[in-house]
């Protein structure tokens, strides 16, 4: 390829490993950019650092036209300033790497194949290069639920209703029980019946307003069972600390019991599970203790993870399964243990409130019990 001045030159890369070279200055680099001097010289210089994911900006290329549900990625390798002449105006070399998915593929492991590799143009002006390449090894191996991605769509609508919501259950659900079972009881089906309806008919290129339309429904639907565990208050008792137990399990196994499960994630579903069906059960033997400790740990998990739909940083429990799965190690970053440990003091905080209000209110029977 050629630069500026006559200057010609060369890219290696490598996209998993970093290049094994004999070069000083390339030696453990992804990239390197290779020059021919005007007296016959080589010159090497890294394009890239030699931490992957720190030093490569990665972005999934959703949105473009030729992106696909089956996959597509964009790598970006950019090294430090060069020597004056080698680009216009003295700007940075970039390598901008197009991945598209070939489902039609072999997805091989062992298949070394590159006919697909395609040179598209250097840019001078930018001093980059844009190289595409499509291969079955750029599909996804599996791809984020459709419902997760709708809330993360509008994740400033979701993530004020959580926050509001846990924060009502979290200081005021066991003396509003009532209310509090039809709030919980609704956003409980909304979020079961989404997640299934979206899983079985959305995709990525789904109609929003279809999107809309199936969400409007689940919730006209989840105010009706909301009001009937209202009614129930035993029963919707039992449901409410379901769901309390349910939420453990998850911020549990989220934090460290993933690292015990295999591809069939046998232990996720005996751990969540049983969880609900223990604390559901106990709910119902033990209204008022339980109606206290689940609002406390429903409204906690509701608050700290509509915080994260604005700070980020959350893992997506759906996708760590998938990693699993698929023989991957899920990674988190420092953020989730924050969220962690603010679920934690929110639960105590939560539970201390209501206990103090409990007791002071000189009652030893809940106020609602009598209904139940």
């Amino acid at each position: 390829m050629s630069f500026s001045d006559g200057i010609n030159g060369a890219i290696d890369f490598n996209i998993c490993d970093p290049l094994r070279t004999t070069t000083p200055e390339c030696t453990d680099a992804f990239a390197c950019l290779t020059v021919n001097g005007e007296n016959g010289t080589l010159s090497s210089f890294p394009l890239s650092g030699k931490d992957f994911q720190r030093d490569i900006l990665t972005s999934l290329s959703i949105g473009r036209t030729n992106d696909t549900e089956e996959g597509g990625l964009t790598l970006t390798y950019a090294g430090s300033s060069y020597q004056p002449g080698l680009c216009y105006n003295n700007k940075t070399v970039t390598m901008n790497l197009e991945l598209l998915c070939n489902p039609d593929g072999d997805r091989d492991m062992d298949n070394n194949d590159v006919s697909g590799l395609t040179y598209l143009r250097f840019d001078v002006e930018r001093c980059s290069h844009d190289i595409s390449l499509k291969s079955e090894h750029a599909c996804y191996l599996f791809s984020t639920n459709s419902f997760f991605r709708y809330l993360e769509k509008y994740w400033y609508i979701f993530g004020s209703v959580m926050i509001f919501i846990g924060l009502l259950v979290g200081f005021v659900g066991s003396k509003l029980i009532r209310p509090t079972l039809c709030v919980v009881g609704t956003v409980a089906f909304i979020g079961v019946s989404s997640l299934t309806l979206f899983s079985i008919f959305f995709t990525r290129n789904s109609s929003q307003v279809a999107e809309w339309i199936v969400f409007g429904v689940c919730c006209l639907v989840g105010v009706f069972i909301g009001l009937l565990l209202a009614y129930l208050s035993r029963f919707g008792t039992a449901v409410l600390a379901a769901w309390g137990g349910v939420a453990l399990a998850l911020m549990l196994y989220t934090s460290f019991m993933y690292k015990w499960d295999n591809s069939h994630q046998i232990l996720y579903w005996i751990w969540v599970v049983g969880m609900g069906l223990a604390t559901g059960v106990l709910g119902y033997l033990l209204y008022n203790h339980a109606v206290i400790i689940a609002t406390a740990v429903v409204g906690a998990f509701l608050l700290i993870r509509g915080i994260s739909f604005y700070a980020g940083g959350f893992p997506d429990i759906a996708l760590v399964i998938e990693q699993i799965k698929h023989g991957q190690t899920p990674s988190f970053n420092n953020a989730f243990y924050g969220y962690l440990a603010g679920f934690i003091v929110s639960s105590i905080g939560f539970l201390a409130f209501q206990y103090k209000m409990f007791y002071a209110s000189g009652r030893s029977e809940h106020p609602y019990h009598k209904y139940a």
